[in-house]
């Protein structure tokens, strides 16, 4: 009889973040229960309060887990400091529906944080790498340049990721009736030059 490969602590901690990213995404921060994850591994409760020391610990590395293998903001240092409007926001707009419209747990996770005052968004989390933020403070340079138009740049970034995750959404759960398939550098071009056309100075 072969014995099965003992994990690494890595490998442990790793296989934990996966299966809590499912039950928080299934359940919410407050729902979830950390026996739960340990079923679901095959492990002890104990174990995981030897890699976390408490549920929001587990949360916050199972974000990260999540998000931390893909950081947006180095996608974008270089069309921002070139200052290719097109490439920002295509670039953004492609990573969040190449990482977020086929990843139904990321969804579910901003849906229950809006449910919980508990829970730090997700947004917020991540503080510097914010796109909110970054694409604000883009949006307010061009202004300055004269390159765009308008005097509300957070409005506009705001406006800019609400038509994106709105998309996301509808890829996910048909709210527009049905499942809505199309290649996703596509759509980010077309919602890119379709939102620059109104932004652009004339």
């Amino acid at each position: 009889m072969t014995k099965s490969k003992r994990m690494s602590a890595e490998e442990r901690r790793s296989q934990i973040l996966d299966v809590a990213l499912d039950v928080f995404a299934k359940r919410g921060f407050s729902g979830a229960r950390t026996r739960e994850v340990a079923d679901l591994a095959g492990i002890s409760e104990t174990l995981i309060y030897r890699h976390f020391k408490t549920k929001a610990d587990l949360y916050d590395a199972a974000l990260h887990h999540l998000f931390g293998g893909h950081p947006m903001r180095l996608e974008l240092q270089d069309p921002m400091q070139r200052r290719d409007d097109e490439g920002v926001f295509f670039q953004l707009a492609l990573h969040m529906l190449s990482h977020t419209a086929y990843d139904p747990r990321i969804v579910r996770l901003h849906l229950f944080q809006l449910l919980d005052d508990r829970v730090q968004p997700v947004e917020e989390r991540h503080g510097k790498d914010n796109t909110l933020v970054m694409l604000t403070s883009y949006v307010a340079e061009r202004i300055e340049d004269g390159a765009f138009a308008g005097e509300d740049p957070e409005c506009m970034a705001r406006l800019f990721h609400y038509m994106v995750y709105m998309a996301v959404t509808d890829i996910q759960m048909g709210l527009l009736g049905g499942p809505y398939s199309v290649d996703p550098e596509r759509m980010a071009r077309t919602m890119t030059r379709t939102f620059l056309n109104g932004l652009r100075s004339r």
